[in-house]
């Protein structure tokens, strides 16, 4: 009598959506090397080395089915209905450009900085936390070294800037110079007074 015919196992489908660091991947977790053949409904879709899915529609809903290579064989049950995603890899910001510090006076003890190509829709985040920054990009902090990064809307972040120093304005010194270029000076002859 004969055996029962093969019948391989029901793809298991899983989707990745895209992120900050990779683009979206669809794949067959249960994935057999040899001796399987995939097709998927509608088709369109290609399985490829490791289970990777590749092809179609983005947005639409596929289903996968497989079928052993070996004579007289059977289709599997087809997988669960899954939606593919050929989204890419999200984008994320450029490292941030600083443009012109203006350090603390003794007069303004305060400095600031501007950030070139600044964009109000994104997030910047400072380390450690600036007085303020205005809707143009214009960053004020106390004296210290700063650093930030860029998150945009859809929540990736950039590398980290360069440092940003904003110097303490060492206004004690300049009033020690002031006093030291003082000196008294001897005087002979006639002094006239207020009271002569």
């Amino acid at each position: 009598t004969d055996s029962q015919l093969t019948v391989p196992s029901t793809p298991v489908v899983s989707v990745t959506a895209a992120s900050c660091s990779s683009a979206a991947v669809v794949t067959v977790t249960n994935y057999v090397a040899s001796g399987v053949t995939y097709t998927s409904s509608p088709a369109g879709l290609t399985v490829g080395a490791g289970g990777v899915v590749s092809g179609g529609v983005d947005g639409t809903s596929y289903t996968i089915t497989a079928t052993s290579t070996s004579a007289g064989s059977c289709p599997s049950t087809a997988s669960s209905s899954f939606t593919n995603d050929t989204d890419s890899q999200l984008t994320v910001p450029s490292t941030p450009t600083i443009g012109t510090i203006t350090q603390p006076t003794c007069t303004v003890t305060i400095g600031n900085f501007q950030i070139v190509g600044y964009n109000a829709l994104n997030t910047y985040n400072f380390t450690p936390s600036v007085v303020s920054i205005s809707s143009t990009g214009l960053v004020t902090g106390n004296p210290g070294t700063y650093t930030f990064t860029v998150e945009n809307t859809a929540g990736c972040i950039s590398l980290a800037s360069s440092n940003v120093v904003i110097n303490a304005c060492n206004c004690t010194d300049a009033v020690v110079d002031i006093t030291n270029t003082y000196v008294d000076v001897a005087v002979s002859g006639n002094v006239l007074t207020n009271d002569e």
